[in-house]
């Protein structure tokens, strides 16, 4: 197992969260993808979603939102606008992104 993620399972563990596969695939996804700056929250809800395909949206954002409150995550919000051309409404749209901080550790 990489150093990365055995960090993050004893700091998940050291406070009280089980390490199930979903959070081990999970992070072993976050560190596999961090040689990219930012991986989208999307493609981490694709990959989980594909590998583990009964397992919620709402788990997958828990688990995230958890890693980030454990230091394990950094994440980070962006609005982009766009005109439609059909009726030139202004819409937002928001993409967030997280960068892995376990691999930099």
């Amino acid at each position: 197992m990489p150093a990365a993620i055995e960090q993050a399972t004893r700091l998940l563990k050291n406070n009280n969260f089980k390490i199930t596969k979903q959070r081990k695939a999970m992070l072993e996804y976050l560190v596999n993808t961090a040689t990219k700056h930012f991986v989208e929250v999307t493609s981490i809800d694709n990959f989980m979603r594909q590998t583990f395909p009964k397992m919620s949206h709402n788990t997958i954002y828990r688990n995230i939102s958890e890693f980030a409150t454990w230091g394990l995550l950094n994440v980070r919000s962006r609005v982009t606008g766009r005109r439609s051309n059909s009726n030139a409404i202004f819409s937002m749209s928001i993409t967030t992104t997280l960068s892995v901080v376990i691999a930099a550790r």
